[in-house]
């Protein structure tokens, strides 16, 4: 499941040259977007059930499976 807080997503197409600047930047982009995206789940999902952020991927993912259940 993937909250993007009702924004849109853009992600980039993958460059044809893997050796060149354009794909290093490409992954920086991709980078920052999957950063970004994480917190903006982990700070969705403490406002649906009041606790902090998670640390961890798969204490946020327990946490999604216990909201889904409860719900």
């Amino acid at each position: 499941m993937l909250i993007a807080s009702g924004t849109h997503i853009s992600i980039p197409a993958q460059p044809l040259d893997r050796d060149g600047v354009s794909y290093r930047l490409w992954k920086q982009t991709l980078w920052t977007l999957a950063e970004e995206l994480d917190k903006k789940t982990n700070q969705a999902l403490g406002l649906l059930d009041n606790k902090g952020r998670c640390k961890t991927a798969g204490s946020l993912r327990k946490r999604w499976r216990k909201l889904r259940v409860e719900v």
